[in-house]
């Protein structure tokens, strides 16, 4: 299980919005996955 460096919220003005990870892998590459969605009010939905 690979632990994220770097975790931020993407979410335009009044729109749903969702969450980015940043992971290392182990081979050095970088790698970028959405991890959580985010509705309007800026709540986490699983």
């Amino acid at each position: 299980k690979l632990k994220p460096t770097k975790v931020w919220k993407v979410q335009p003005k009044g729109r749903k919005g969702f969450v980015m990870a940043l992971f290392k892998t182990p081979d050095g590459k970088t790698v970028r996955k959405v991890i959580a969605k985010v509705d309007e009010q800026g709540n986490i939905i699983t």
